[in-house]
């Protein structure tokens, strides 16, 4: 298959992500997996700087001063770039590209949004826990100090006898 063959369904996915159904957006994300594992480095820096940019684009205002919930289409955009996201960093189990560091930092401003965001970006961190605990001595060299622990602070859960 050619490469505009492959980004036109690249593509196509990625508009599934942002689809009114969850289930269509969930669908999506499993399908993009593979198609991020297989795509060339142009094609994986253009999707991450497009859901990047719609992550950004829908985060919320500063919770202590508004009360008022975000819209629909503000939560199914911003949930579609964290499905995204998600996927992006389920097509590289047990390792850490370097572009991994940056999605994962991005991810972690999500933790405490409403659902179903929160809900997929806990998921993608238990998830990647699982995929990158038995070599973490290896792989946390791939992160800055400041996203070593911004990431850590939810992977690894702080000693209960600390």
């Amino acid at each position: 298959m050619d490469s505009d063959r492959r980004s036109k369904i690249r593509n196509i996915v990625i508009t599934l992500l942002g689809d009114e159904q969850l289930e269509v957006r969930e669908a999506a994300t499993h399908t993009l997996v593979p198609l991020i594992r297989d795509a060339p480095a142009e094609a994986i820096t253009e999707t991450r700087t497009l859901l990047n940019l719609r992550l950004q684009k829908t985060k919320p205002k500063s919770r202590k001063k508004t009360k008022s919930a975000i819209s629909l289409t503000t939560l199914v955009e911003r949930h579609s770039a964290v499905l995204g996201l998600s996927s992006m960093v389920m097509s590289s189990p047990y390792s850490v590209p370097t572009w991994m560091p940056q999605v994962l930092v991005a991810l972690t401003s999500c933790i405490d949004d409403p659902p179903p965001i929160s809900g997929s970006a806990r998921k993608l961190f238990t998830e990647f826990w699982r995929t990158h605990r038995d070599e973490w001595d290896d792989l946390k060299h791939s992160f800055n100090e400041d996203e070593l622990e911004t990431v850590s602070e939810l992977l690894i859960s702080p000693s209960y006898y600390a």
